[in-house]
């Protein structure tokens, strides 16, 4: 032990003598890295229709329960990240000139002055069942109370966002130029394809900086294979082969169908595999006042407003915990209305924005609605998580009522507060 403890005195003497004998420097070596910064340029492609038919049908004579009958607008999205669709309907003709859009279907059936219920129906699912996808049994079920119904305002506006799935796997990028660009015919963001390159080594360089397409076997008529900008020099030339294929960058911005059409230059667009979640559609419907004869001059028009945006993952997560088959229905929020039988019907109701009292007026002045006789049914709602109400007005409210016009006043949580007007004949 004494030996083994003497050697280690030794060493330690010797470490430090060591130690101290190093050069004391007093910085280390310096330099600069310039890291040039590029801009994700994505795919972004949704199959949109161009052309839609609506017809003013009072007879149903194409569908029962569908006084509005129309074809089914449908996007897709094939783009390779997430998308907001937001979309904005609006009518123009005689209900929008002289006031006769209404905001129940109860309230247009039982008008005598020519009112019209127009609103959107979104699908609640896709499966190729041309009702039941609605969430009903029958089309004459849709209404302003179900989630997936957004009812036209008086000024004929109705708006609703969509948001849609990243499509499935890789995209395949093809290329157009002008003449044949109308037969993508969706909405898709194209970008013009830049210098060429047909040696490894400028293929290698340029990846450093920004993504590189490449034209197998120099045709750009075929797909072009993508190489992700900083992919290693091997992942570079097993999918470039100096003689046979080119590669490109792309040249400036996304550019819309328009400027392709004016463009003399080659194009390329992406898409990858639809999703289920990726997938929306909705139609127009509408109830009728029987009191008129209905023209076209009624309802003139309807005119599709879309703005698409990609949105990342997070943002789309959230939102996609409030979406029925794409419609991100919270944000129609809590909605209300009294039917011409005195029928109140709440929904919408959440945690954040919940029932909290109501009021109805009349020819005597603002009551609680409690004041008098209401048979609720509670049983779809909670004030933890809120739901949906109904409530049938007794005798004495609809005695008040008949032949009048009432306004029902609901407040939410916040003090928000939401009307509806009663017409009770």
């Amino acid at each position: 032990m004494s030996n083994k403890k003497l050697l280690s005195t030794v060493l330690a003497a010797s470490l430090v003598a060591t130690t101290m004998a190093l050069p004391v420097m007093a910085s280390g070596p310096s330099g600069t890295v310039d890291v040039e910064v590029g801009v994700k340029k994505n795919a972004l492609r949704v199959q949109v229709p161009t052309r839609l038919a609506v017809e003013i049908d009072p007879y149903e004579a194409a569908q029962e329960g569908c006084q509005i009958f129309s074809d089914e607008f449908k996007m897709t999205n094939l783009s390779d990240i997430n998308v907001e669709v937001k979309i904005d309907s609006k009518v123009t003709g005689n209900v929008v000139t002289n006031s006769n859009l209404v905001s129940s279907k109860d309230a247009a059936e039982s008008s005598q002055s020519g009112d019209a219920w127009l609103a959107v129906a979104a699908k609640t699912q896709i499966s190729g069942d041309a009702v039941k996808d609605y969430g009903v049994d029958s089309m004459k079920d849709l209404s302003e109370t179900r989630s997936n119904v957004t009812t036209f305002n008086k000024s004929g506006d109705a708006n609703q966002t969509y948001y849609l799935k990243v499509a499935s796997g890789d995209p395949v990028y093809k290329t157009v130029t002008s003449g044949d660009v109308a037969e993508v015919g969706e909405y898709t963001e194209f970008y013009e394809l830049g210098s060429m390159m047909d040696k490894s080594g400028d293929v290698i360089k340029e990846v450093e900086k920004n993504d590189v397409y490449v034209a197998e076997s120099g045709d750009a008529t075929k797909p072009l294979v993508k190489i992700t900008r900083g992919a290693k020099s091997d992942d570079v030339t097993s999918k470039f082969t100096d003689g046979t294929n080119v590669a490109y960058v792309i040249s400036g911005d996304a550019l819309g169908l328009n400027a392709v059409k004016s463009g003399n230059g080659t194009y390329m667009y992406g898409e990858g595999g639809a999703v289920k979640e990726g997938k929306a559609q909705f139609r127009y419907i509408g109830k009728l006042s029987d009191s008129k004869e209905w023209v076209k001059a009624d309802i003139n028009k309807i005119t599709i407003n879309y703005t698409i945006k990609g949105v990342g993952p997070d943002t789309y997560n959230t939102k996609a915990e409030n979406c029925i088959q794409g419609l991100y229905a919270a944000e129609t929020g809590p909605q209300i209305n009294v039917s011409a039988t005195g029928l109140i019907t709440m929904s919408g109701f959440t945690a954040d924005k919940n029932y909290v009292s109501a009021t109805l007026t009349n020819d005597n002045g603002t009551f609680d609605i409690n004041a008098a006789p209401v048979d609720w049914d509670a049983s779809q709602w909670s004030e933890e998580n809120g739901g949906s109400l109904t409530g049938q007005l007794g005798d004495v409210w609809m005695d008040s009522l008949r032949g009048k016009t009432g306004t029902l006043k609901v407040t939410v949580t916040g003090d928000e507060v939401i009307t509806a007007t009663i017409a009770i004949p």
